[in-house]
């Protein structure tokens, strides 16, 4: 059964559940990394957007992709605000931090922290954790002692790693 956890993220806001997701599952979860996957791709290339407008079938395969990506091996969390999903994150079976999203009204909440958290919590730990980080989110990522290993790849990403530390539930 999945694991369910209650985050408050402000006076104002709802409550925003954390579950781990199967994967396998194709739900929105998918659909979900796929558009702000995308959304990421149109910001960095501007150029290509038209032509995914004029063929649908991009987005189509895009989606795909992403559902073939994910095998099971995956430790997904999901945040949900009444049942809709507003964060993403995973892990691959190599440590690799895949993807962390988080749609952009509800940044700075404290849900992408909360993600990381889960996911770091979760997994390897005796492996490093890596990640090729949005420069915007670099100082996310420093705050749980991941450490840049390249200059900025693309004007846009950073490679970085989080050494393994051994030991679990380090936020809890």
């Amino acid at each position: 059964a999945p694991s369910l956890d209650l985050l408050l993220c402000g006076d104002n806001m709802n409550n925003i559940i954390i579950k781990r997701i199967d994967p396998t599952t194709k739900d929105e979860m998918h659909f979900f990394l796929a558009n702000e996957s995308l959304k990421l791709y149109f910001k960095l290339h501007p150029d290509k957007l038209q032509i995914a407008k004029n063929n649908p079938t991009i987005i189509d395969n895009y989606l795909n992709q992403i559902v073939v990506k994910l095998n099971g091996d995956e430790l997904v969390y999901g945040a949900y605000l009444d049942d809709e999903i507003i964060g993403c994150g995973y892990i691959d079976n190599n440590n690799h931090l895949d993807s962390l999203f988080v749609k952009e009204k509800y940044r700075n909440l404290g849900v992408g922290s909360s993600l990381l958290e889960k996911l770091i919590n979760n997994c390897n730990q005796t492996k490093a954790i890596t990640l090729n980080a949005n420069i915007e989110a670099i100082s996310l990522y420093e705050r749980y002692s991941f450490h840049k290993t390249s200059d900025v790849i693309n004007c846009y990403f950073v490679q970085m790693e989080r050494k393994p530390s051994y030991g679990k539930n380090l936020f809890n």
